[in-house]
C-alpha cells in the first residue's frame, strides 16, 4: 500500500521507476522530511492519551494554559 508510506519509504519506492534518478539534495530534503514527519506522528500519539485530555481538562479549570511550542519545520 503506497497511500501509507513514510515519506523516505516514498522515496525509495519512487527511485525504482523508470522516470526517477537518484540526487543527492533531493535525498537529504527527503531525510529532514521523513524526521519532521516521525516527529508529528510522535507528538500526535501523545497528544491523543487519556492522561493528556484530563490533564487540559484541569488546565481549563484552573486557568492555566500550557503554550504548546510547534515542531520545527525543514
Amino acid at each position: 500500500m503506497i497511500e501509507h508510506l513514510r515519506p523516505l519509504e516514498r522515496f525509495k519506492v519512487d527511485l525504482d521507476k523508470a522516470d526517477f534518478q537518484y540526487d543527492a539534495a533531493q535525498a537529504m530534503a527527503v531525510k529532514k522530511l521523513d524526521d519532521l514527519y516521525s516527529r508529528l506522528i510522535a507528538r500526535q500519539a501523545q497528544a491523543s492519551g487519556l492522561r493528556k485530555r484530563v490533564g487540559d481538562w484541569l488546565s481549563t479549570l484552573t486557568a492555566r494554559r500550557r503554550k504548546i511550542m510547534p515542531e520545527r519545520g525543514l
